[in-house]
């Protein structure tokens, strides 16, 4: 099973593999195996090779990059839209599906354990990699802010911004 959370060594032998041939190809003196009429044929060919596994490379690193760095996400008071008809934006998610919970499951079996993200924030990155690409806007009616609330959380994750977001869009509500 490919774990997406390790290093992806197989791709990175595969793209020094591609750009060995491509310049054995592009430093091939005149033989009597290679006509001359397809060596442009061959270059270009292992050129596409060398982009395509460059790509799945790339690939590959940001996806062992979203696995390991929990994504910062930073919105600044002033710059948070102050129309009172919009609902309050309490951040960025996805909706969780049974496909992220198999997702998670089998990089567990692949590796043992979740990779954890560096001090001082810490946590799992995972978590929030695997809808990642689905994230969007959370925004919360105005009606449902009525009465008490708790905003929980550990050390530096950002409860102090929050309730900034949200006084300045509750005074721009008013």
């Amino acid at each position: 099973m490919v774990s997406r959370s390790q290093f992806p060594r197989v791709e990175l032998a595969l793209v020094v593999l591609a750009a060995a041939l491509g310049v054995t190809v592009a430093t091939l003196p005149q033989t009597p195996y290679v006509d001359p009429v397809s060596r442009p044929g061959l270059l270009w060919v292992s050129a596409g090779w060398v982009l395509w596994r460059g790509i799945v490379l790339d690939r590959c690193l940001t996806t062992r990059r979203a696995w390991h760095v929990t994504p910062l996400w930073e919105i600044d008071a002033a710059t948070v839209a102050r129309d009172p008809q919009v609902n309050p934006l309490l951040g960025r998610g996805f909706r969780w599906t049974e496909r992220h919970t198999q997702v998670l499951e089998e990089e567990i079996r692949a590796v043992g354990a979740l990779p954890v993200g560096p001090e001082p924030r810490g946590g799992t990155a995972a978590l929030h990699a695997v809808g990642q690409s689905r994230e969007e806007a959370i925004r919360l009616p105005w009606s449902e802010f009525v009465g008490q609330g708790g905003l929980r959380g550990t050390n530096r994750s950002g409860k102090t911004q929050m309730l900034k977001l949200l006084i300045v869009q509750a005074i721009a509500h008013e």
